[in-house]
């Protein structure tokens, strides 16, 4: 696509994309001296969209039009002139705008995440495979590294930005992929907050019926890392992905699915794409409104299966929602702009507040990293020294002839803060990360180099884990705090008789 602004072409053949004649904006990475977007000959900016960082310059640029209608400086640093369009006037503003992307992270984002690379751990599988992977700091909400896809000019399969200077200002909605069972981190969330202990028993037994899952469509873990009889304890069956007890979880909590949907938008969970292909904003409508509880009429758009993860997501957050529960369940807001700078004159500076999720302890905090270091302990993800909380998630390819094959791999996870500290030096605020691996464009069997089934431990697992070692060496070494098992230990459903086919 070409933009046309006067006599100037935003977008080419050759991906680059040059910006009117001016003082040219200039983006740079965290450190306030490395440019992203370079000032070229005559006030010419080149803004490289032939890399992966062109993602990023949506991004930025669509938070920063948003700015503008919120915040005064950055309202007059932008103010259009004679004959000038609103995206002229950003493009031509003169600001520096410094990111929160930190560049060795980011280098190890598309080190790992570009599976077109040698150096990543999927390098060799087929052509139509693609990964995508988001890195948010916990307790500040600033994106660290954002790797979409290898060409900015490309599709962005991170996010959903609507970016209105370089773009159309339209949202993309090719960012918006099922989590599955990496989803489960919301819904044990949601039963922690309503007092349900990971300690708790709950019925496995697959297939299940259900209510609304009788006959043929009776319900089944779709799941190749683990198996439970018919009472397994919450924690297990969260390590092991089986959707029956999260479906029972789901329907067990107080509002049902709006419960999963209200805990998974306090954590960072913005939009959420429902089975008709509709993006949601979960902040314009109540939970209530948007998802089943039992009670509202079956129109609304999601329905128990948000427990297990049917519903698009995108990578960025997604990756805002794991940030929170590393925090200890307080959220912060995502963003991509750190600071803005008119000459001398810093004009604008991030703004981070921290938001407990309600009903979430620090205690039930505790308890589900408790849970979740017990995925990384059996991939083998821990960095030397340190340890690491995960979870993992496989969608099945949704073809008739393609039964039992993968077309969705996640896996999410944080390393915890090193905080407290009267040396500066010794603290740091962790790392959250979330990695996707799926299609390109049609929906096909994703498959390993070797021909396998690509799980999500397997897929982005190992994209995972080879990013998670790299962008933690060197820094501080949090330890995660004890479990101390909160919640009613017989909320559970493993005396309720089963219903099987």
């Amino acid at each position: 696509m070409s933009l046309v602004y006067g006599k100037h072409v935003l977008g080419g053949p050759e991906s680059r994309k040059t910006l009117p004649v001016g003082q040219p904006i200039k983006i740079y990475y965290s450190d306030g001296s490395t440019e992203m977007a370079q000032a070229g000959a005559d006030n010419r900016t080149l803004v490289p969209f032939d890399k992966p960082t062109g993602h990023v310059l949506h991004n930025v640029m669509d938070e920063l039009s948003k700015l503008r209608e919120t915040d005064r400086n950055i309202a007059r640093a932008t103010a259009p002139g004679p004959g000038e369009s609103r995206a002229q006037a950003i493009m031509s503003s003169g600001l520096k705008i410094i990111t929160t992307i930190d560049k060795p992270t980011q280098d190890a984002a598309e080190l790992y995440a570009d599976v077109g690379k040698p150096d990543s751990p999927l390098y060799g599988v087929a052509r139509n495979v693609q990964a995508a992977l988001v890195a948010v700091e916990p307790n500040t909400g600033r994106v660290i590294a954002y790797y979409g896809g290898p060409t900015g000019a490309g599709i962005d399969y991170a996010g959903a930005p609507a970016d209105p200077v370089l773009d159309d200002g339209k949202m993309k909605l090719a960012g918006y992929h099922p989590p599955a069972a990496s989803f489960m981190i919301y819904t044990l969330g949601a039963g922690l907050s309503e007092g349900v202990s990971v300690n708790s028993y709950w019925n496995g037994t697959s297939p299940r019926q259900f209510p609304s899952r009788t006959g043929g469509n009776a319900l089944r873990n779709a799941t190749a890392e683990g198996v439970c009889p018919s009472s397994c304890p919450l924690w297990q069956v969260t390590v092991d992905s089986l959707n029956i007890p999260h479906f029972a979880l789901t329907l067990r909590l107080r509002n049902q699915a709006a419960s999963v949907l209200d805990f998974a938008r306090a954590a960072g969970i913005r939009y959420m794409r429902d089975d008709n292909g509709q993006v949601h904003d979960l902040n314009s409508a109540k939970a209530t409104e948007l998802a089943s509880t039992g009670t509202n009429s079956g129109n609304t758009a999601f329905s128990t299966e948000i427990g297990f993860g049917q519903y698009g997501v995108t990578v960025l957050d997604h990756a805002n929602g794991v940030a929170s529960l590393a925090a200890g369940g307080n959220a912060a807001r995502v963003h991509f702009i750190r600071e803005a700078w008119r000459g001398s004159r810093k004009v604008y500076d991030e703004s981070v507040k921290l938001t407990p999720i309600p009903g979430y302890s620090p205690q039930m905090a505790a308890d589900e990293a408790w849970t979740l270091q017990k995925v990384a302990d059996r991939y083998g993800w821990n960095p030397p020294g340190r340890k690491v909380a995960a979870k993992t998630g496989t969608w099945e390819l949704s073809r008739p002839d393609s039964r039992g094959a993968n077309a969705h791999s996640w896996t999410v996870g944080y390393a915890a803060a090193a905080r407290g500290d009267q040396d500066p030096a010794r603290n740091w605020n962790g790392l959250a990360v979330a990695v996707w691996v799926g299609n390109k464009a049609d929906e096909l069997p994703i498959k390993l180099k070797d021909g396998k089934s690509m799980q999500g431990s397997s897929g982005a697992g190992q994209i995972f884990g080879a990013f998670m070692k790299a962008s933690t060496e060197g820094k501080p070494v949090g330890v995660f705090p004890e479990p101390r098992f909160v919640g009613d230990e017989d909320a559970g459903d493993a005396g309720q008789q089963v219903r099987g086919n």
